[in-house]
Parts: C-alpha cells; sequence; structure tokens
C-alpha cells in the first residue's frame, strides 16, 4: 500500500501545512480544489468541463491509488483546508515499470508559498526507497516558467519536447516539454 506518515511543513509565509495520504473521506474536497485548478489556471491539458467524475468515482480513484504500491497521491492542507494534491503512478508494462510519472495542481490562492516544492520532496523522498521506482517524470507546459524553475531546481531534466502538442481554446498551441529525474 502507497502512502507515507502525515509530515508537518512550515510554508514561506510561516503557515503551518501537513501533506499526507487522502482518505475516501477527501473525495469531495478533491474535487472542488480540481474544479477551482481547472477553472483557474492555463497550466492545466484538461478542460474543466472534461472533469466529470462523481463522488463516488472520486472515492475509487483515491482508493485504487491508496491500494496500489507504486501509485501514490499527496495532499496539502492549511487549517483543514485542502490546497494541493500530487498524484504519482508508476508504468505498469514490466518494462517500463521502473518509471513513472506525476501531476500535480496547487489552488492559486496558495502559490508561491513553498507547496509545491514540499510535495516533490516528500514524493522523492518516497520514490528514493521505493523498491521499484527509479525514475520520476513529468510533462509541463513550455510557457509554465515557475513550474518549469522549480523542476529544474530540484534536479529535473528536459528530455524531450512534444511541439505544438496542447491547443488553447484561443486557437494559440503550447509545447509540452517532457521532464525526467532519476532517484536511485
Amino acid at each position: 500500500m502507497a502512502s507515507i506518515a502525515p509530515q508537518s511543513i512550515t510554508l514561506k509565509t510561516g503557515q503551518a501545512a501537513v501533506i499526507r495520504c487522502p482518505a475516501e473521506a477527501d473525495a469531495a474536497a478533491l474535487m472542488e480544489l480540481i474544479a477551482s485548478n481547472l477553472a483557474n489556471s492555463t497550466g492545466m491539458v484538461r478542460r474543466p468541463d472534461e472533469y466529470t467524475l462523481t463522488l463516488a468515482q472520486q472515492g475509487e480513484w483515491i482508493v485504487k491509488h491508496r491500494d496500489d504500491p507504486a501509485w501514490i497521491v499527496l495532499l496539502c492542507e492549511v487549517e483543514g483546508k485542502l490546497v494541493a494534491c500530487l498524484g504519482f503512478e508508476n508504468q505498469q508494462r514490466k518494462r517500463i515499470s521502473h518509471g513513472g510519472s506525476f501531476g500535480m495542481g496547487v489552488h492559486y490562492q496558495w502559490r508561491g508559498r513553498g507547496i509545491g516544492e514540499a510535495l516533490l520532496h516528500v514524493l522523492l523522498g518516497w520514490a528514493a526507497v521505493h523498491p521499484q521506482i527509479e525514475k520520476v517524470s513529468l510533462s509541463v507546459l513550455a510557457d509554465n516558467a515557475p513550474a518549469i524553475a522549480l523542476y529544474h531546481k530540484l534536479g529535473f531534466s528536459e528530455e524531450g519536447r512534444r511541439f505544438r502538442e496542447i491547443k488553447r481554446d484561443d486557437g494559440q498551441y503550447v509545447d509540452d516539454i517532457l521532464m525526467y529525474r532519476w532517484v536511485k
């Protein structure tokens, strides 16, 4: 079972926060966070109208990630409010199961406070001691400079670029940058 013990952190603002794995009871709050991130971010590939999970399906998603030993979901909460989520899944085919990728979303009102960096430190620490995970990967839109800077700061390197991969609603194209970091 992929999980971590809850970890207390201090944000750049001095506020206390907790990073932990979700319980089924977090499904509604997680849905609210995801919907807000989709509505208030240009860094997401999924459009708000494409997020159609029901409360029951979101709960099942949490259980599926909790029960798979090579998948993990990390939440960050401040004063009991969910403000960020990171989900990591390894590859299922044997020859590539040593690696996996993550997606992360920090509520727009909480960005710039060190939450993303803290979530990544926890993920990388978990992956480094995991018996199977050796490589952590991600994709990021080329115009998301703060995220790219964070990934470089934490030792991620670019391994490829999918040119004009994302087409925004206004017709503009954005490259998708593929990044990775070896944890072993």
